[in-house]
């Protein structure tokens, strides 16, 4: 019984993290989005 304590203490502590990081966000800038590299690619480019 002490395992399956165990196992869940684990499974709740990476929810835990896993919410905490949706919580900070994902940051949006011009750097996180490329926009330099997509104007320099153009229309029909590859920038990846």
């Amino acid at each position: 019984m002490a395992i399956a304590y165990g196992i869940l203490l684990v499974l709740d502590n990476e929810t835990f993290k896993m919410v905490r990081r949706l919580m900070e966000g994902i940051p949006v800038t011009d750097e996180t989005l490329a926009i330099d590299s997509i104007h320099r690619a153009g229309p029909g480019g590859d920038y990846i």
